[in-house]
């Protein structure tokens, strides 16, 4: 399993810091055309934490998912995308599961796709709130 690569990686780590810095959360919109992007830590884990990246957007009355990413983040600043979930579409899925608070399995093909999704959601949320 390979971390999020170089710019998404650093995207993602501006992110973090940015919520670290506001009691592991924040809502960050620069640009009133985009959607904002919450980013908030969920868990502490023995191996690290895991963090949720989403946007939200509202139908009839429910806060909607569009999407939510869930990383795991090891001491080391390796980002690994391990859950997705797109509420307008009807999507969730866990990439990595976890036994006893470690990975145990991983669906490669869903990492790689979670991965490749994430370089570029990265890269959008960096022109659009940057």
């Amino acid at each position: 399993m390979k971390p999020l690569p170089g710019k998404a990686g650093l995207m993602l780590h501006r992110l973090i810091t940015i919520a670290r810095q506001n009691n592991d959360r924040a809502i960050i919109k620069n640009n009133d055309s985009f959607m904002a992007v919450h980013v908030e830590r969920v868990e502490v884990m023995e191996i690290g934490e895991k963090w949720s990246v989403a946007h939200y957007g509202e139908q009839n009355g429910d806060l909607m998912r569009d999407p939510e990413i869930v990383f795991l983040i090891y001491p080391n600043d390796m980002y690994f995308p391990i859950y997705y979930r797109n509420d307008y579409m009807g999507i969730e899925y866990d990439a990595v599961f976890f036994t006893d608070g470690k990975p145990s399995h991983f669906y490669r093909h869903k990492y790689n796709d979670l991965k490749s999704f994430c370089s570029m959601w990265m890269e959008n949320i960096k022109q659009q709130q940057f």
